[in-house]
């Protein structure tokens, strides 16, 4: 191979690209001239970006106690009939979604990243805010996002927080223009390149309407989005996430024991696309604790999760 024509190279680059990490390994050991080849830069983001397009999986990490034992895709419960893993008191369950290929984890004060499909593992420096995690097409390379507030006056509705941006790689952030609004110190969801954060309702100007609050990871631009028509009254907690690639806004009722999902469409309309019924299931599977993971495309199962177990609801 070492001797072939560069148009030679150049499409068995891309036939080996496609392949499976260990089918590469063994196949680094044939000749100098693969070996020289695989272990080159260019193939190694060139395999990144084909595993990461495949890699689109809700990503599930069990921990017992502090210390992680496995970490599952979401696929292996909602395509299959089999039975959800028996969970005890003392197990947590951390899910994460890729970000082309790439997972962020934050867990008893501790945030890193990893690649299932490469078996990439980084610790993240000590962040005392949130943390988000985005994707930059242009240079193909992931960009962390951090939040974190410096002062907050919820008296005088009066807050100061610094937003920052970095690459996963870099160790030296650089601060960015803030928001219009300020976000709700929760972790965004990423969908199609951009952030979304719930807007902070305690702080800064009052709405009659949620507010979502979005950020093109290219630009590195805010803008600030009309959220779902409900407004968020005592007993309710919302979250935004993700589902069947739509940003998603969940809208938890802890008196009655529903959850509502609202979905945005591309033109920036909402619709409901869930009502979850959670009072006959309770006190596992409260408001408060349970969260929407993953939709079975086969038969409409959403897979839910408390933390401390999973779940089906049927719809």
């Amino acid at each position: 191979l070492s001797e072939a024509s560069p148009l030679m190279q150049e499409a068995s680059s891309e036939v080996l690209s496609r392949l499976p990490v260990r089918t590469i390994w063994s196949l680094n050991q044939v000749c100098r001239g693969w070996c020289a080849m695989i272990t080159s830069e260019h193939f190694v983001a060139a395999h990144l970006y084909c595993a990461n397009l495949q890699n689109k999986s809700l990503q599930m990490m069990f921990f017992s106690g502090t210390l992680p034992y496995a970490l599952e895709p979401v696929e292996k419960y909602i395509n299959k009939p089999g039975i959800l893993p028996l969970i005890d008191s003392r197990c947590i369950i951390v899910w994460s979604k890729p970000c082309h290929g790439l997972n962020a984890w934050s867990f008893a004060g501790y945030d890193f990243v990893c690649n299932p499909a490469t078996n990439y593992f980084k610790t993240l420096p000590m962040f005392t805010g949130c943390l988000g995690l985005g994707y930059e097409q242009e240079s193909l390379r992931h960009i962390l996002v951090g939040l974190a507030y410096k002062e907050r006056n919820l008296t005088a509705r009066d807050y100061k927080m610094v937003y920052n941006m970095r690459y996963v790689k870099d160790m030296v952030w650089d601060e960015i223009n803030p928001p219009p609004r300020l976000v709700a110190n929760m972790p965004p969801t990423h969908v199609n390149g951009k952030l979304y954060w719930m807007v902070d309702t305690e702080f800064g100007q009052k709405s009659p309407r949620l507010e979502i609050v979005e950020l093109d990871v290219s630009t590195r631009k805010f803008e600030v989005l009309q959220g779902p028509p409900c407004g968020c009254d005592n007993g309710e907690h919302m979250s935004i996430s993700e589902l069947e690639e739509m940003v998603c806004v969940t809208r938890s009722h802890r008196t009655m024991g529903i959850i509502k999902i609202w979905a945005m469409k591309d033109t920036g309309m909402w619709s409901v696309k869930y009502d979850i019924q959670l009072e006959r299931f309770s006190p596992e599977y409260s408001p408060d604790t349970t969260m929407p993971l993953a939709v079975d495309p086969k038969d409409g199962r959403i897979l839910l999760s408390t933390g401390r177990a999973l779940g089906y609801y049927n719809p």
